[in-house]
């Protein structure tokens, strides 16, 4: 069995949080490893809808972003505790799955554990998908937390119908 002694938890503060979060916690706590508990904020200057971004304080927009996320991943980890000393949090800025890979190069951790929202076909061709960045970016093992399997809706089947045409 691989011993892991620093983890790296990324969390989306979805109501998925909590499964990655468990997940992370009891591996940290079998392992006596450190746990890093991280959520990234998207740069609202680079956000795809971003479109239009006169008039706005950008640097002051981000402050207001981070402080919010630094209040719920707080929340969050104070729900599910660790052994003092073994849990950090920090909230980042940037593109989630560059940021999460950076911040596990930089702590050296042996694990990522991230969630995926098990988006159909059309969802991660159309959005991407951060967890299959991550899985791929990483160089490190990655540890993919499953969301409960969710219908697609109407617009995502004829998606994937008019995609399905086209092959």
């Amino acid at each position: 069995m691989a011993i892991f002694h620093t983890i790296v938890a990324a969390v989306d503060l979805s109501d998925m949080s909590t499964d990655v979060l468990d997940v992370a916690r009891a591996l940290a706590h079998q392992n006596r490893a450190q746990l890093y508990v991280i959520h990234v904020v998207a740069d609202p200057f680079h956000a795809m809808y971003a479109v239009e971004t006169s008039g706005l304080d950008v640097p002051e927009l981000l402050a207001e972003w981070t402080l919010a996320a630094e209040d719920r991943l707080a929340r969050l980890v104070q729900r599910h505790p660790l052994e003092a000393g073994l849990i950090t949090t920090a909230v980042l800025a940037g593109s989630p799955a560059q940021e999460i890979v950076r911040y596990a190069a930089d702590q050296r951790a042996d694990l990522i554990v991230v969630g995926s929202h098990g988006r159909p076909l059309v969802g991660r061709l159309l959005l991407g998908s951060v967890a299959d960045r991550v899985l791929h970016h990483a160089g490190r093992a990655v540890l993919v937390v499953p969301h409960r399997a969710a219908p697609a809706t109407a617009s995502e089947v004829s998606a994937a119908v008019a995609v399905g045409s086209l092959a």
